[in-house]
């Protein structure tokens, strides 16, 4: 049986599908599945046991206009490439119209997306699977194989607890704890002068880490914690960045991709909320009985309001250093 995926982004997303994949390989254990993801999230997935075969492509090419010319340069291709194999099933995790395009193009029997994914996509599914919206990612896209089991397979509920990456040899003897400060809401991101205060007690070596577009950021908070910790931000590729919270005793995140790659290995993890949901979008399993994930929010009326823009940000001004450093005390 050949099966493919079709979840391009965002990293955070991405993880989440994991514990889908084992799910998936569960039920149909002789398949392979290929699986579409862009081109700078490939090292999230490169070399995952369940995955036999990526297919990438440039999804920001796609979605721009001015790139209209190169866009079809890699689409015609691409689509040649979707059709060279016939797919027992099509799996469409992002709901889009780029990724419905992709489902249409794939050679399939079956077609499956959610009867909610947006702009037109659910029209190119054969099967639409429900969900009311309102539980975790995680569970949602569970959900998909749920569906496939009942309605397509013909068997009971299937289901799997907790996302997974890959095993990585970790050495717990280096201390030290990742600090992602950086996210790609502004207001998602703990101010910096906490992160800082956070930074100059802790009891371990603090690593930075972020992007390359991060650098100012993490030049304040260095220069606010007197140069405490060491700075990884835009040093590292995914993997290396996944390699490297695997090895910490604990992170500290603001509400970005880092959290669930922390949740996925089972890594102790401090993670700060405040415009948006913990149980939407928070580390998969923090509220889970002897779970290793700390959900820090503030209890106001605005919160969650899932808003880009705020002129004071309150809900994350309210969450104290001495919070977050008594919530590590925990792990350490």
């Amino acid at each position: 049986m050949k099966i493919l995926v079709i979840k391009p982004s965002s990293l955070g997303d991405v993880i989440h599908s994991m514990a889908f994949l084992k799910a998936l390989k569960n039920l149909y254990p002789n398949s392979t599945v290929s699986w579409v993801i862009s081109r700078n999230l490939s090292g999230l997935l490169d070399g995952h046991p369940l995955i036999d075969e990526l297919i990438m492509f440039d999804k920001d090419k796609w979605q721009k206009l001015k790139n209209l010319p190169q866009s079809v340069q890699e689409i015609l291709p691409f689509t040649r490439l979707i059709r060279k194999e016939f797919y027992d099933i099509v799996i469409d995790l992002q709901g889009l119209l780029r990724s419905g395009f992709i489902t249409f193009c794939a050679r399939g029997s079956v077609k499956a997306g959610f009867d909610t994914a947006r702009e037109g996509s659910r029209y190119f599914y054969t099967h639409r699977v429900h969900t009311d919206g309102i539980g975790h990612a995680v569970d949602r896209y569970l959900e998909v194989v749920s569906y496939l089991a009942r309605h397509i397979e013909g068997q009971g509920e299937t289901a799997f607890k907790q996302p997974l990456l890959f095993p990585l040899p970790v050495d717990k003897e280096a201390a030290y704890a990742v600090i992602a400060f950086s996210a790609r809401w502004l207001t998602k991101i703990w101010p910096p002068e906490h992160f800082a205060e956070v930074i100059a007690r802790l009891p371990i070596e603090p690593v930075l880490i972020g992007g390359a577009s991060d650098k100012p950021l993490a030049e304040i908070i260095l220069n606010n914690s007197r140069r405490r910790g060491i700075d990884y931000t835009g040093k590292t590729s995914l993997k290396e960045l996944v390699a490297l919270i695997a090895g910490a005793q604990v992170v500290i995140s603001n509400d970005t991709g880092p959290v669930h790659i922390a949740a996925a290995l089972q890594v102790p993890l401090v993670a700060i909320y405040g415009p948006t949901s913990a149980e939407k979008t928070g580390p998969y399993g923090w509220n889970f009985p002897h779970s290793q994930c700390t959900v820090l929010r503030a209890s106001l009326e605005c919160s969650p309001c899932f808003k880009r823009k705020c002129s004071d940000i309150l809900c994350l001004k309210s969450i104290s250093p001495q919070s977050v450093l008594e919530a590590v005390k925990v792990y350490l």
